[in-house]
C-alpha cells in the first residue's frame, strides 16, 4: 500500500476520541440505530454486536433487537434463538 491510499484510510484516533465523548454519568433520552442492509454477508451483524460492546462499554445502556429469521445476533450474544418462546413476530403481531 503506498501512502496515498493510507489517505482513503480513516483516522481511527478521532472516531477513538469521539466515542470518549459518549461516556455518561447519567442517562438522557434514548437514541435508535438501525443496522439493515438487504444483502447478506456484509456486516451487519458483526458491526452491531461491536456497537453495542462499545456503547455499553462507556457507560450506555444498550438493547440489540434482533429481526434476522435465523437469529444471528443472538447467537453472536450466546443467546440460542430456540431456546426461546416468544419472537420479534409475536410481538408484532399481538
Amino acid at each position: 500500500m503506498n501512502p496515498q491510499h493510507l489517505k482513503l484510510l480513516p483516522d481511527w484516533s478521532d472516531l477513538y476520541r469521539h466515542l470518549i465523548t459518549l461516556a455518561l454519568t447519567e442517562h438522557g433520552p434514548a437514541r435508535i440505530i438501525a443496522m439493515f442492509n438487504q444483502k447478506g454477508g456484509v456486516g451487519k451483524t458483526t458491526s452491531t454486536v461491536s456497537l453495542g460492546a462499545a456503547l455499553a462499554g462507556y457507560g450506555r445502556r444498550v438493547l440489540l433487537v434482533d429481526f434476522d429469521p435465523q437469529g444471528a445476533l443472538s447467537v453472536a450474544l450466546g443467546i440460542r434463538p430456540s431456546d426461546g418462546d416468544l419472537t420479534v413476530y409475536n410481538l408484532l403481531t399481538d
